[in-house]
């Protein structure tokens, strides 16, 4: 049995509403993908000049520390950034000695 089908037509002001609507989404997504695009950007940016201040102040540390450039903020930066790496370094020992310990532990039971 074949289904019948309605005569009943879509009216002509409902098409143009959806196509206007249509059109208002395309243009928001525009909208939305330029925006986006110009946050990435600045984003890619902003690493870039996080990179180029990591870079300069590497430069600094290491011509403070030669003595090629002296100044107090720097000189008392480079002395915080000394004291950070010893407390770095003795952590990291402790790590290797607990680790040595936990692993020896390990090898001693399974023998």
């Amino acid at each position: 049995m074949e289904q019948q089908q309605t005569d009943k037509s879509i009216p002509v002001g409902f098409w143009n509403k959806t196509l206007t609507a249509l059109e208002t989404c395309r243009e928001e997504s525009t909208r939305m993908l330029k925006i986006t695009k110009l946050k990435w950007d600045a984003t890619f940016y902003k690493r870039q000049r996080m990179d180029m201040y990591r870079t300069l102040g590497r430069t600094v540390y290491q011509l403070t520390k030669s003595g090629e450039i002296a100044h107090p903020q720097v000189g008392l930066t480079v002395m915080e950034i000394d004291e950070l790496t010893k407390k770095i370094i003795e952590k990291e020992l402790q790590i290797q000695e607990q680790s040595a310990l936990a692993f020896g532990n390990i090898k001693n039971h399974r023998t």
